[in-house]
């Protein structure tokens, strides 16, 4: 048998030893949008799902990097982890303001 086709075969062999991984999306649904919030204003991430919770972050609805879910909403709250370019942050949004939107 050829050189190239040992390579060929043992790198088939060797893969087909490894253990599987679960594959991760990186575009796709499980993503949202501001919606509801005027320019001129901010949308606070909360640390939990409450009006009275400290505030995280305050997101422009114009530019707010990455929204992804983390979880269900409850109680018109969603969890949710906020990407941008000083890295992510987790927190909680009122889902009013929030609509379903795909991942980049």
């Amino acid at each position: 048998m050829p050189r190239c086709n040992l390579l060929a075969a043992a790198a088939l062999l060797v893969v087909g030893l490894m253990p599987a991984s679960p594959a991760t999306a990186t575009t796709g649904p499980g993503c949202y949008r501001i919606v509801d919030v005027p320019e001129w204003d901010v949308l606070n991430v909360r640390k939990w799902g409450s009006a009275r919770a400290p505030i995280v972050l305050a997101l422009s609805p114009k530019t707010y990097g990455i929204i992804s879910s983390r979880g269900a909403c409850k109680s018109g709250w969603c969890p949710v982890n906020v990407t941008d370019g000083d890295g992510t942050r987790r927190g909680w949004i009122k889902g009013k303001f929030l609509a379903p939107n795909e991942c980049p």
